[in-house]
């Protein structure tokens, strides 16, 4: 019961009334570039899940010879090899933002031209939008990245701990 409230209420939160019908293409556009990085991130990051643990496959093979601190410091090492993942991400998005800023910047020049018939103009303008609507979107990617890195981790470091071979060492 508690669900449909919750989620009956999101959907209320979720609901806007927009003034014009430009508005409500935005925030429908807005929504679906949330949706598309979220997938985007959660893919990246089972990819780098993966990744990081490849090239400790041997050692977990064989984790029935290794004895706990010897885990323990595999685990340590797959979290190190994690987060420097977790931080080229980051400096990926970064460079993301300040690339599409800089295309904002070096575009400036060229948007009000009085020389410009109406058509020219308002296409500019929506120009404008798109490129500052980008600019929002890459600056929530790394502000959303950055605030559940440490999240990322932890849930990282439990599915470590809950990996079949390395479990049983846990355990104790």
């Amino acid at each position: 019961m508690e669900n449909i409230l919750d989620s009956r209420e999101q959907e209320q939160n979720n609901l806007k009334v927009f003034s014009s019908e430009l508005e409500q293409v935005m925030a429908c556009r807005e929504k679906w570039e949330e949706e598309r990085t979220s997938k985007e991130d959660l893919f990246m990051i089972h990819e780098q899940e993966m990744n990081v643990l490849v090239p400790f496959l041997s050692q977990l093979e064989s984790s029935d010879a290794l004895n706990s601190e010897e885990v323990r410091s595999l685990c340590v090492d797959c979290l190190a090899r994690f987060k420097e993942r977790l931080e080229e991400h980051t400096s990926f998005l970064q460079k993301n933002l300040e690339t599409v800023i800089e295309n904002q910047e070096a575009d400036k020049d060229h948007q009000h031209d009085p020389a410009m018939s109406m058509q020219e103009a308002e296409l500019t303008c929506h120009l404008c939008w798109d490129k500052n609507f980008y600019i929002s979107a890459a600056q929530r990617r790394l502000d959303k990245h950055k605030e559940k890195l440490e999240d990322k981790c932890k849930a990282f470091l439990l599915k470590l701990h809950q990996e079949p071979l390395l479990a049983p060492h846990f355990e104790s």
